[in-house]
């Protein structure tokens, strides 16, 4: 049974290591894509506030600003993926009969347990953590700078 719990140990060692190697060399374009996404969200919905209801334009406006946001809810998504399933790891690990088990696996599952107290996370840009707190972060920023610009543009 100790085997076991050192190859699942070492199995999520390479699952970690492989969430940091893609934080490492993807942190600066996706949080870019989370910046400009959530400025292109604040302008689509000012831009239609200028258009004509029903007409093609607001169509095409509407098409756009759905596809940014459901960019934008995939990223949040799976990330808010990777948090949730690492976090039952620790669980699953602790619901093994590891009473029954001898004192090295107690002490190999006992470190392997504190080392996944916290979730695996993918942040963005070393800010955030990439989540559907994120997405719903974004969405809301979007709409009060929005609220701002359309009250700025009534009092002119």
């Amino acid at each position: 049974m100790t085997e076991n719990l050192i190859v699942c140990i070492d199995h999520y060692e390479k699952i970690k290591g492989l969430s940091r190697e893609i934080e490492n060399i993807h942190h600066t374009s996706i949080f870019i894509l989370f910046l400009g996404g959530g400025v292109i969200i604040c302008s689509g919905l000012f831009q239609l506030t200028l258009v004509e209801i029903g007409g093609l334009e607001f169509f095409m406006l509407i098409s756009f600003l759905m596809c940014m946001l459901t960019e934008q809810f995939i990223y949040c998504w799976f990330g808010n993926d990777i948090i949730y399933k690492s976090a039952q790891i620790s669980n699953a690990a602790y619901n093994t009969p590891w009473t029954e088990c001898d004192l090295r696996f107690k002490k190999i599952l006992l470190q392997f347990l504190i080392q996944t107290k916290k979730p695996i996370q993918i942040k963005v840009g070393g800010l955030f953590a990439m989540s559907i707190d994120a997405f719903k972060s974004v969405v809301q920023s979007s709409y009060s700078y929005f609220t701002l610009l359309k009250r700025l543009q009534d009092m002119s």
